[in-house]
């Protein structure tokens, strides 16, 4: 199972990549080739330092004596990510050029991204969080940073969310803001006493974000759960209607998706059937490992009011529809992508995520798998049989 928020607090500032499970990058509407090429620029240089780094690391576990071993961990550390600085202040003048601009959120994101973190201090870093506090507040172009704002804990970042909050226009934007900054405070109420407790876990977390981060995390600790209760209430109360309740036994709500043709599909219209939506991607090893079980399911199920959907959240639809036809999946396939959609609206920490809908739309399980999933299917089924 691989979790969408992990390691955002003790990790540093989150980059998103598909590939290592945590999320997923941000995904750029069609926009001025501008954005493109600069995008472009700045993924090669990340690449090319991701390839420098894991040859350092090679040489580092290579190394035959300590002498060696410490040299190669110098020349390690020293790809610190310093070259990518440079792009903050580019996608951040893109930003501010067009900031109307669909692409105004991604190179927001990527400006945050470029910049290596709050703990890299400034200037990358404080320049872009002061321009979003003085321009962007207002604007839908602030939604793309939220996760990044939040997992980064700075006090600046922090303002900033709050004041989303309070003066976005948007009342799903704010919620969202809410939403990060609870997240946020919890995992850090959760992580301290572990870093007060745990020295081996202390000195990684500080080899990460520094000893000054972690010591005041560790002090901030009743301050972060306090915040936390604060935010929760919030959601419950002013944001309820954005964030819906995914409990067994209450209704499930309206999905609006796209097949693997671009064509939009509704949950609603499945109604009458027993359900599995099974939120997905392509790169997630956990949910790759569900396929043969899956296959022999939906051939079990066959013949039943059944249907199994994947709701893939991979960024680009086409890959998903590749990987089907490679994998000869014979089930529905819709695709949601890695910004807003369902990853969003139900608010999925975990992939794969399951959920079982009976005929009227009520879930009745979610978050299982293999047998245990088409147990509770087929228990379903059988209920639905007999009130037949």
């Amino acid at each position: 199972m691989r979790r969408l928020w992990s390691g955002m607090i003790l990790g540093g500032l989150m980059v998103l990549a598909s590939q290592t499970g945590c999320g997923a990058p941000p995904k750029s509407a069609p926009g001025p080739d501008e954005f493109n090429a600069l995008k472009k620029e700045f993924q090669e240089a990340g690449a090319k330092l991701q390839e420098a780094r894991q040859n350092a690391a090679q040489a580092v576990a290579d190394a035959k004596t300590d002498a060696d071993k410490a040299e190669a961990q110098k020349r390690l550390d020293a790809l610190d990510g310093a070259e990518l600085r440079p792009f903050s202040a580019r996608f951040l003048s893109y930003a501010a050029d067009h900031a109307d601009s669909p692409t105004a959120s991604d190179a927001l994101a990527l400006a945050l991204q470029a910049s290596r973190g709050a703990q890299n201090g400034p200037p990358a870093w404080g320049d872009v969080v002061a321009k979003l506090r003085t321009d962007f507040v207002g604007k839908p172009a602030i939604a793309g940073t939220l996760p990044l704002l939040a997992s980064s804990l700075d006090d600046d970042a922090a303002a900033v969310l709050r004041e989303v909050m309070a003066k976005n226009p948007d009342h799903k934007i704010q919620a969202r803001a809410c939403k990060w900054r609870l997240r946020a405070c919890r995992d850090a109420a959760e992580a301290a006493p572990q870093l007060r407790d745990n020295a081996d876990a202390r000195a990684q977390a500080e080899k990460f974000r520094g000893k000054e981060f972690v010591a005041k995390l560790i002090a901030g600790a009743d301050a972060y759960k306090k915040e936390a209760d604060e935010l929760d209430a919030a959601m419950k109360s002013k944001y309820a209607d954005v964030y819906p309740d995914l409990s067994v036994g209450k209704e499930v709500p309206e999905v609006v998706s796209q097949d693997l043709d671009g064509k939009e599909v509704k949950l609603s219209s499945l109604r009458g059937k027993v359900v599995v939506l099974d939120v997905w991607a392509t790169w997630c090893g956990p949910c790759r490992a569900m396929i043969p079980h899956e296959k022999e399911m939906v051939e079990r199920l066959k013949d039943k009011p059944f249907m199994l959907v994947g709701i893939s959240i991979d960024e680009d639809r086409q890959t998903v529809a590749d990987f089907v036809a490679k994998e000869k999946l014979p089930w529905t396939h819709w695709w949601s992508g890695n910004q807003g959609g369902i990853a969003e609206d139900w608010e999925i920490q975990f992939i794969p995520s399951t959920f079982v809908i009976d005929a009227k739309g009520i879930i009745r399980s979610k978050g299982l798998r293999g047998d245990e999933l088409e147990k509770s299917v087929n228990d379903v089924l059988k209920e639905m049989e007999e009130k037949k």
